[in-house]
């Protein structure tokens, strides 16, 4: 009896030390927990508050290294850079900040046949012939280019060609002129985009040049046509600048320089700390004419769009803007250049006219409307589209059927049967196979299209113009 009293007392006794022991192991647990959860707070309050490229660094690293699904990508460091700059770039608010692979056509050079294209149905269209090109090659804007050293052109891309004439010093070309095909010999040399055209055959009264872009050398061909024009005795001058997109800055303003007083004003740029700059002309050395006219379309922009309103507001009543309202980019721009080739084009400013206007998205708005006869394709994407498909794309082609008489629907965005019956019955006067998708061959002919049109459509105006313009 008396081993169990003890036994009892000395399980009594042991129970309360078993308790202390579990109180200080609570105690000690819940101070170390208190401290883990504070020392991860702290560890994420820590990572919120630190420069968020170490992170951007941080993630490269694993995914360069540790990712499983690198080892499927050979120049994973690149891929991984270009998505990440692609990334920070998607924004709707600038298109106009992009990262580049080449300089297009704002190049000062190139190495190839001396020719512009663009796609024409099956084949390729010639645009532009550079007047340094051998003139024994003997290119014509409007030619169709067939073939290159016998290989057919049909269905090809412009990277098809480029390889067609790759290490070679000429090619044996064929191109269509007239419906009749032209054997040609292309010599593949180093040449200056041309970006400045004249024809003088239009009218005794009004000459007509062409800006197609502000290059680094556009201004030295403008200066030489304005000086031909009037050394043949033109006191009237109808300047073209439709389709033009802008390009520098520089060249913009010495243009300008070509028409205007010393010290005027031609374009102001403002950043986001409201700094401004004025770019002003720096020569009296200018070509005096009694009427410009100025021809514009929505599809001019930048430069094009500061060089109409400079001249329209420091030459007053001597300059008339023809056309429809352009563009509206009113933005400028920075490049930066690396290394691997590649650019940073990134927008840096806003920029004013003489007046202080801003045209950043309202355009510059013509005094004469002209607003033409032809298919206009703003905003057209090459995007390849089908039954089912939604979106700003279809909402363009519906406009652009629209517009060619094969869509009398409601621009909806969606891409419906009637859209698609549409769009058969495009392909089928077009002699094409009539698949009902905007595809690939699809887009080529309505571009197709859109050139003639063009082309036809600025012969027009251009006659317009001239027919009331005459003394």
């Amino acid at each position: 009896m008396e081993d169990i009293v003890d036994y009892s007392k000395k399980l009594k006794e042991e129970s309360k030390k078993f308790k202390k022991i579990l109180i200080i192991a609570i105690v000690v647990v819940t101070i170390f927990a208190f401290s883990f959860g504070f020392y991860v707070s702290y560890s994420i309050k820590d990572n919120e508050d630190s420069d968020y490229s170490s992170k951007l660094d941080t993630i490269y690293e694993i995914l360069k290294d540790e990712w499983y699904y690198g080892k499927e990508d050979e120049n994973i460091e690149k891929t991984l850079i270009d998505r990440a700059i692609y990334g920070m770039l998607d924004t709707d608010k600038d298109p106009h900040t992009r990262y580049l692979t080449s300089l297009g056509s704002l190049a000062s050079s190139y190495e190839g046949l001396g020719i512009s294209v663009s796609e024409y149905k099956e084949y390729f269209v010639i645009k532009e012939v550079s007047s340094k090109v051998n003139i024994d090659s003997g290119f014509k804007i409007g030619d169709i280019l067939k073939s290159i050293d016998g290989v057919d052109l049909a269905n090809k891309s412009s990277e098809d060609i480029k390889s067609l004439i790759e290490n070679k010093n000429q090619v044996a070309v064929v191109v269509e002129r007239d419906g009749s095909e032209v054997n040609l010999t292309g010599y593949v040399t180093t040449y200056t985009p041309v970006t400045v055209f004249k024809d003088f055959s239009y009218s005794n009264e009004l000459a007509y040049i062409q800006i197609t872009e502000f290059a680094r050398d556009t201004s030295l061909f403008l200066d030489e046509y304005l000086k031909e024009a009037k050394e043949k005795g033109y006191n009237k001058l109808i300047l073209d600048l439709r389709d033009n997109p802008g390009g520098y800055i520089s060249s913009v303003v010495e243009c300008a320089d070509l028409f205007l007083e010393k010290d005027k004003s031609v374009i102001t740029t403002k950043d986001k700390e409201d700094n401004s700059y004025t770019y002003k002309t720096s020569s009296n050395d200018k070509y005096q004419f009694s009427k410009i006219i100025i021809l514009i379309n929505n599809n001019s922009a930048s430069g094009a769009e500061a060089l109409s309103a400079a001249l329209n507001e420091q030459l007053g009543d001597i300059v008339d803007l023809v056309g429809v309202t352009t563009y509206g980019k009113g933005s400028a721009q920075k490049m930066i250049y690396f290394t691997d080739g590649t650019y940073f084009n990134y927008t840096y400013a806003l920029w004013f006219t003489p007046n202080n206007n801003s045209i950043n998205k309202v355009g510059v708005t013509p005094e004469v409307a002209y607003t033409g006869t032809g298919i206009h394709l703003l905003s057209f994407s090459k995007t390849t589209l089908k039954k089912n498909d939604y979106g700003a794309n279809v909402a363009n082609l519906q406009n652009i059927l629209k517009e060619l008489g094969y869509y009398n629907g409601e621009v909806h965005s969606f891409y419906s049967e009637e859209v698609e019956t549409a769009v058969k019955a495009f392909q089928h006067d077009q002699g094409i196979s009539e698949t009902g998708e905007l595809d690939a061959l699809t887009i080529r002919y309505i571009l197709a299209l859109y050139h003639d049109s063009q082309v036809l459509d600025y012969l027009n105006e251009v006659n317009w113009v001239i027919n009331n313009y005459r003394n």
